[in-house]
């Protein structure tokens, strides 16, 4: 996926589409195969659509369109998400929550912060550090358990010389 827009709503009810705050923040991720296997379904869906509007169809490159090709609004595409998670009985989880649960999952699996910075298009990895910090608290204990292999091996390795 190529993140290089974003749709914002204004101050006076309308739209508009604006560049991300920084080059870091224009960016390409991988996807998970169970997201690109419904975004397939859902692009299906759409290139149904276009062809009912014909040539009344925007040409827009984007993955979030009402029926009829035009960009959603904002904030009744917040109006929708909120229904959706009633819905399924997550009320209470903002959109922009998902995007935190990503990152601190991922850094809670191990994957390396410098991965998560660039997948969230943080300037730097120290952006990163800064706001899920805490999601690594357990961090000094599994250096600890790290440093104890290493010493159990080694204090092994030399009584079993010192057995030869």
């Amino acid at each position: 996926m190529t993140v290089h827009q974003s749709l914002e709503q204004t101050r006076a009810g309308g739209a508009r589409f604006k560049s991300p705050k920084t080059k870091r923040a224009r960016r390409t991720i991988a996807l998970p195969q169970i997201l690109v296997a419904a975004l397939q379904e859902h692009l299906n869906r759409q290139q149904r659509n276009r062809e009912s509007f014909g040539n009344d169809y925007p040409p827009h490159d984007l993955v979030i369109l009402l029926a009829d090709g035009t960009p959603w609004p904002p904030d009744r595409f917040t109006d929708a998400y909120v229904a959706f998670t009633r819905r399924i009985g997550a009320e209470g989880i903002r959109f922009h929550d998902l995007r935190h649960t990503h990152a601190s999952e991922l850094l809670r699996r191990g994957m390396p912060i410098k991965t998560v910075s660039q997948r969230l298009g943080h300037k730097d990895a120290s952006v990163t550090l800064n706001v899920y910090a805490h999601v690594m608290s357990g961090d000094d204990e599994r250096a600890a358990d790290v440093v104890d292999d290493v010493m159990r091996k080694q204090m092994k390795s030399q009584s079993m010389g010192k057995a030869n």
